[in-house]
């Protein structure tokens, strides 16, 4: 599985993706298939890369997420 078709995928299944202490943790559990757990280990240096830099959520790799930038198109 390719990083792109991760990131989808663990979003179309609401699956959160968060570091403490360094780890990769991904949740819930009971949406998370072997596949699914291979495919975080396999992109584990990539995951932690594309992290927001002020909330530390799932980027599509620009550095801020959605709620993050202030030069989004619907931000206030």
């Amino acid at each position: 599985m390719q990083l792109g078709d991760l990131l989808v995928t663990l979003a179309e299944r609401h699956i959160d993706v968060t570091v403490v202490d360094g780890r990769l943790h991904a949740g819930p559990r009971d949406r998370l298939t072997d596949h699914l757990r291979s495919a975080i280990r396999e992109h584990r240096e990539r995951l932690l890369a594309v992290r927001c830099e002020r909330c530390a959520a799932l980027t599509a790799g620009y550095g801020l997420c959605d709620a993050c930038d202030p030069f989004r198109e619907d931000a206030e």
